[in-house]
């Protein structure tokens, strides 16, 4: 009887041993989990940052994109004119020379 009463003691102990490492186990696997959410969230918070940075440079690569767009054109229609001046002057020019060596023979 007290060989049974001393394994019935010693298995008593064992379950308590096994009922406290179990819930050592829970707890840190708990604060493991919880650990992870904050650092999930944190990371959460940081990616939507970045989202939002990116959202914000798109817009101004945008608006860079467009005036840059505008200005080429401005150039060309600038760079179209000119030429048509200068092919202007050249007529004006070809025409005057023609008339002074016209003025020249006559003479």
């Amino acid at each position: 009887v007290e060989r049974l009463q001393g394994q019935t003691s010693a298995q008593d102990k064992l379950i308590v041993e096994l009922k406290q490492a179990a819930q050592e186990q829970k707890e840190a696997f708990d604060r493991v989990c919880n650990d992870q959410s904050s650092i999930n969230e944190e990371v959460m918070k940081q990616l939507k940052g970045t989202q939002e940075q990116l959202k914000s440079v798109e817009g101004k690569y945008d608006a860079e994109a467009a005036k840059a767009l505008d200005l080429a054109q401005r150039l060309q229609e600038l760079t179209a004119n000119s030429e048509m001046q200068l092919k202007r002057q050249q007529s004006t020019s070809a025409k005057a020379h023609q008339a002074y060596k016209d003025k020249q023979k006559s003479q």
